[in-house]
This record gives structure tokens, sequence and C-alpha cells, in this order.
């Protein structure tokens, strides 16, 4: 009984699906019912046990199981407290375990999901976990799914800026050079990103979204075109390529969305993209005192051999 409420435990952690919770409502009343029925054969047996060391004068009747409406009553309040025990345990896994939360609370201290900030000060043990949070499929310009040679580097923010007062990486909140991109619904619908049409000879990344639902878009460099299952608004960001869906609501889970990329995006894709106002390049900044002394002493070093001019070969 121990080993099966274990592994209940482990599959409602580790599975998002909604039959996993029927079967979990199924067997949380088995469970009072086998409770109830081993409660049941002890008591019979401990009186069993008692009645058979009695030495009488008369003869007396075996224990038989009870039957009819007395045990109703009998086990009643062991109902109830089984009851009771279980909507507490429920209740208290469901207050512990992590989960995510549409009004951005955090729940004992924890904090789950994909965040678009990096924070130093805070302490948290980032945990291993096996569940899926999303799906990627990489396919040809022939639509045939291949695997990449490389790792597929999937960005969903690009964090700019150091803030030095609470020690956080944080992304960029300008919205000046900032447009909208509208999909139909239909994820064969590519809409482009930029004032070029959409080059059959272009990668697609199609993204299906699991137990994570986020705003964000997780894309590899450099997007195109973008196309989803649902009618939905896109910002994108043309300093970065990043890209989200704020407009319209946060993807949620089994949201599907397609992207077409450009492995070896050439200047004039990037400028299309970026449109006729291409923002400034804005440096990061890290304002921790001996960084930029160690860069320059590095920079001191190896300025020699950087300078060395290369090797000509005999014309």
């Amino acid at each position: 009984m121990v080993m099966s409420v274990v592994g209940v435990v482990a599959a409602c952690l580790y599975s998002f699906q909604l039959l996993l919770g029927v079967i979990v409502v199924v067997f949380a009343v088995e469970t009072v019912h086998v409770v109830m029925l081993n409660r049941l054969r002890a008591g019979l047996d401990h009186a069993r046990d008692e009645r058979r060391d009695l030495v009488a004068d008369v003869a007396i009747p075996p224990v038989e199981p009870a039957f009819g409406r007395s045990p109703v009553a009998q086990f009643r309040l062991l109902v109830g407290g089984c009851v009771i025990v279980a909507a507490a345990l429920a209740t208290g896994v469901f207050l512990i375990f992590p989960r995510p939360s549409d009004a951005g609370l955090v729940a004992l201290g924890t904090r789950t999901g994909f965040s678009p900030t990096v924070d130093l000060t805070r302490s948290d043990q980032i945990e291993q976990s096996n569940r899926e949070v999303l799906t990627v499929q990489w396919s040809d310009p022939q639509g045939v799914s291949i695997q990449w040679p490389q790792p597929l580097r999937l960005r969903g923010a690009v964090l700019d800026r150091w803030n030095p007062t609470n020690r956080r990486w944080i992304a960029a909140e300008t919205r000046r050079f900032r447009r909208t991109v509208t999909t139909s619904g239909d994820p064969e619908d590519f809409m482009p990103l930029g004032v070029e049409p959409v080059d059959r000879s272009l990668y697609t990344q199609t993204v299906t979204m699991r137990s994570l639902a986020t705003s964000r878009v997780f894309a590899r460099w450099a997007p195109v075109a973008i196309a989803c299952d649902q009618a939905r608004t896109f910002t994108l960001d043309p300093a970065n390529l990043e890209i989200e869906d704020n407009l319209g609501g946060g993807l949620d889970r089994f949201a599907t969305y397609r992207l077409k990329i450009a492995p070896n995006p050439t200047p004039e894709t990037i400028a299309s993209i970026a449109g006729d106002a291409i923002p400034p390049v804005r440096p990061p900044r890290f304002d921790v005192p001996g960084v930029r002394e160690e860069a320059l002493r590095i920079l001191e070093e190896r300025a020699p051999e950087l300078l060395e001019p290369a090797p000509v070969g005999d014309g």
C-alpha cells in the first residue's frame, strides 16, 4: 500500500495529464475501501483469537463477519476520519509543491516556470525535474524532420541590463522600436517578421507547449516568420529579435507555434526584420568593481599577440 501511494505521488509530480488526475481520484476512493476492508479483517481475526482462548461452561458461538445495517453505523466514524485525513493530505500536497500562478504569486518562497530575470541574491536551490515543458521539432526546407548537428539553443529572453542595486540581470524595458505581428490561427500561414517575403529555403521550428505556460516565444537565431494554431498578437523587439505574446495573453499549455528560421542570416535579412528604425547598439553594463581592471589587464597582456600581423605566404 505504501509503495503504491509513493508511485501515485511520483506520477502526479511527473505528469500533467487530466487522465492521471481521474486515476488518482479513483485510487483515493479505492484506498479508503481497502483500508476499511483491512480494518474489518483485522478486527475479525482479533476477535476470533480472543474467542479461541476463552474457557467457558457453555458453548461459545464462532465469530462471523458482521452483516446487515449495524456495520454502517459502526464504521461511520472510520469513514469520516479517512475522508478528513485524505482531504488534509491532499491540501498539504497542493500547498507544498510549487505550481504556476496566473496572479504571479509565489507559494512558500518558491518560484517555478520561466523568469526573464537572473537574481544573484536568491539562495533558492534549482531542482531538476523530468517534467516535459515543451517539445521542439526541427524540419528542413522540404518539411522533413531532421536532427540538427548542433544543439538547438532557443532564446526566451535577452538580458542586457545589470542592476547593481538588487544584483539582477534584466531585459531592457524600452518599447520604442517594438512592433506587433498578428497570426491568423492557421499553423501553415506564416506571417513575416520583416518586409521581405518568406523564403522557401528556410528551416522550420515547431514548438508545442506542455507543462509550461508563458508569454515568451522560444526561438533559435534568427526567426524570420511566425505562425500559431491560435489567432494571437506577438510583439517583436527588432533590437534582439525577442518575441513575446503579451497582448493576447500568455501561450497556454498545448499551444503550438511555428517559426521560419535562418540559421545564418544575412545583414539584409536582419535589416529587413529590424525595419527602418534600427535601435542603437547598447553594450551590456556590468558595474562590478574589478571587472574593468581585469579586462584591461588581459587586453594589455594579449595586445602584442593580437596586433601582430598575420603571416603572408609566398606569392
